[in-house]
């Protein structure tokens, strides 16, 4: 039936991820057919919409495949992953959205286990996406881990923004600080990262009861306001010095 029925996998892709989930448990004798299932398996529930079922699906294929069946079984998921994380942030589908970025973290994560770059390819890039993806999903550990590998390359400065985050996420504001701080001092004045760094810096100062400093800092921003082509982070600014600092 699901072969049949995957003559238009796109119109049913529903009915073959029905018809295949649980395969091996419910026909443990045909192991001949396990790998074609577990590929048509992942490729339906993508289709399907169902990324906790397919963030299952590749734990299977982990715990059950490796080298060159596996990368075969996962092949293009990764690329497919992040067209659909893009539709999913659209569509405000936050369930599925945390499970595709899930899935997408272990498929990156497993492709610098295997140092499997192109020559052309930037390491620091993937990484650093890697570690977002870690934050989105709240695995600050391992994005800690990831921003700190970044501390020397290209992707410094945002990856100190990174480590700010966290810190504040855990509930130390006085060690975000410390991270924002560091990031402003290496950032270029009117960059739109000194823009978002300055504006993190006096909120925070004026959280830890530091009004004066934070004011400072956001007075002197507000100054070069016009250079700043963010216009959310712009009214922020705005906002927070006619909030906390009078005029």
């Amino acid at each position: 039936n699901a072969v049949l029925l995957s003559e238009d996998m796109n119109a049913n892709a529903v009915q073959i991820a029905d018809l295949l989930k649980d395969f091996e448990q419910q026909y443990p004798v045909h192991k001949d057919a396990f790998e074609t299932v577990a590929r048509v398996r992942l490729v339906t529930l993508q289709k399907a919409g169902r990324f906790g079922e397919l963030e299952k699906n590749v734990d299977y294929i982990y715990a059950n495949y490796e080298g060159e069946k596996r990368l075969e079984l996962l092949k293009a998921l990764d690329q497919v992953l992040v067209r659909d994380i893009k539709n999913l942030k659209k569509q405000n589908d936050t369930d599925n959205l945390q499970a595709a970025k899930r899935t997408l973290a272990r498929l990156y994560s497993d492709k610098i286990e295997r140092n499997d770059f192109a020559k052309d390819e930037s390491q620091g890039k993937f990484k650093y996406e890697l570690a977002q993806l870690y934050l989105d999903v709240k695995d600050y550990d391992h994005a800690a881990a990831l921003y700190t590998q970044l501390q020397d390359g290209a992707y410094s400065l945002v990856s100190l923004a990174g480590l700010a985050r966290i810190a504040e996420v855990q509930g130390d504001k006085k060690k975000a600080l410390g991270y924002w701080e560091e990031m402003l001092q290496d950032s270029q004045v009117g960059d739109p990262i000194w823009f978002r760094g300055s504006y993190e810096v006096a909120v925070l100062n004026v959280s830890l009861g530091d009004a004066q400093a934070g004011c400072r800092t956001a007075r002197g921003t507000r100054a070069m306001i016009n250079r700043l082509g963010d216009q959310g982070l712009k009214k922020k600014i705005q906002d927070f010095v006619t909030e906390n600092c009078g005029v």
